[in-house]
């Protein structure tokens, strides 16, 4: 009943108010508001049905509303599109963004060479061997563990470097080189095997080599990809129960349908969580949300420069709420959704400002990379991020689409400013 309710209403919104393609954020962010939030509302709702009917709805629209504010905002098209160009057809930058590509997107598989390891011991190493103790131990030692000097250095030229890939992807793929694919694949592959069962990883990995496919192929060609969307969506969900089951030290059960439903009532429908958690933990005054913008937009500052930037990790502090465990001694973590992130550090105003500033980031964010096919990977990854964040965090997303790429960013919009100005002139 509250999923038929929230989700008719939610999408009869995005037909009216959305982007109405399959290809574009508007979509992503309805599709990960139905899976995560909307499905985690009718399996974990509060006890008053309409206050989470209510609140569900009035998240979503206010998603549409960041979208459509992020519509307005002047981009100037034709800049972004000639450095796009340029740098496409520039042969110093193509020869070092497409080499960057292929070393980049074979650095996992890598990994996995020179440990010396079987492909078998891998695996089994990364998906199933470790015992719930042995990856709970883990988690918390990267969870308390923040790099410093050259360590932290290091660590921040790597998680910029994604951005950096993501560009020459699309630089590759305008190209139309046959080693995309392969790749691309082989990416996919490395990742699979090193994720330590990361699930988000998982999902965007498998996805990624597809989406791009999808986007590139013309429209006679897209229906066939969607089915396969479809098909390779599915062996991500039984994945993520193998991985899921495993981690437990348990044999996987049940047929298609049942593993399909555990792995989204477990690893997809957060929301009801998020709500009650939310509901039950309203904050007195704005200053803990006014505390919580501060810490996001201090993340693109390089701990380098910063040692002592503050370490926010929003679901690990909702577990310890949710528990009354210290994160330590859970040893996991439990995931809230942006309604849960919106209620907690916000309170009833959150459902405005949260959700607003998502669908306004992620819409901003594709309109720049919509302004050249050189930017095909830039676009992926805000699509992809887009519907798995409605899983995690709006924080999550700021981290990956803008922390993570701020560099690259800056670039982009200092080389389109260069590029008008000389226009100008």
């Amino acid at each position: 009943m509250i999923f038929i309710t929230v989700g008719t209403i939610s999408f009869l919104a995005w037909g009216m108010f959305g982007k109405r393609k399959l290809l574009s954020v508007s979509f992503a962010n309805l599709a990960g508001m139905l899976f995560f939030v909307a499905l985690g509302l009718q399996f974990d709702p509060h006890e008053n049905t309409l206050l989470t009917i209510v609140i569900g709805v009035e998240f979503y629209l206010f998603v549409l509303l960041g979208e459509n504010a992020a519509r307005c905002v002047r981009i100037n098209k034709k800049s972004y599109h000639r450095l796009g160009i340029l740098l496409a057809h520039s042969p110093v930058s193509r020869a070092v963004l497409s080499g960057s590509f292929i070393i980049f997107g074979l650095l996992p598989l890598m990994r996995f060479f020179v440990s010396g390891q079987s492909l078998g011991d891998w695996a089994l190493g990364t998906w199933a061997a470790e015992t719930p103790l042995e990856t709970s131990r883990k988690l918390v030692e990267r969870a308390y563990t923040s790099a410093t000097g050259l360590e932290a250095f290091l660590a921040g030229i790597q998680s910029q470097l994604l951005g950096f890939w993501c560009l020459s992807l699309g630089i590759v793929a305008h190209g139309k080189r046959r080693y995309l694919y392969p790749v691309l694949a082989a990416y996919s592959l490395g990742m699979l095997l090193t994720s330590e069962g990361a699930r988000s990883l998982v999902m965007v990995s498998l996805s990624l080599p597809i989406l791009i496919f999808l986007l590139s192929a013309d429209k006679r060609r897209r229906l066939r990809t969607v089915v396969l969307f479809g098909v390779v969506g599915i062996g991500i969900l039984l994945s993520m129960d193998f991985m899921r089951m495993a981690r437990q030290g348990l044999e996987v059960e049940g047929s298609l349908q049942d593993r399909i439903e555990r792995t989204l009532r477990a690893d997809f429908a957060y929301g009801g969580l998020g709500l009650n958690l939310g509901l039950d933990n309203l904050p007195e005054s704005m200053e803990q949300g006014i505390n919580y913008v501060v810490r996001i937009a201090v993340l693109p500052i390089p701990r380098v420069l910063w040692p002592d930037k503050p370490t926010s990790n929003p679901n690990q502090e909702f577990t310890e709420r949710a528990t009354g465990l210290s994160f330590a001694s859970y040893g996991s973590i439990l995931l809230f959704t942006p309604l849960g992130e919106a209620l907690i550090y916000f309170g009833y105003m959150g459902i405005v400002v949260i959700p607003f500033l998502y669908g306004f980031m992620a819409v901003l964010l594709e309109r720049l990379c919509l302004t050249s096919t050189v930017y095909l990977g830039l676009l992926a990854q805000v699509y992809l991020w887009a519907f798995v964040c409605m899983r995690l965090t709006f924080f999550n997303l700021f981290s990956v689409l803008i922390a993570a790429n701020f560099t690259l960013l800056c670039m982009l919009f200092v080389g389109a400013h260069l590029i008008s100005n000389r226009r100008g002139t």
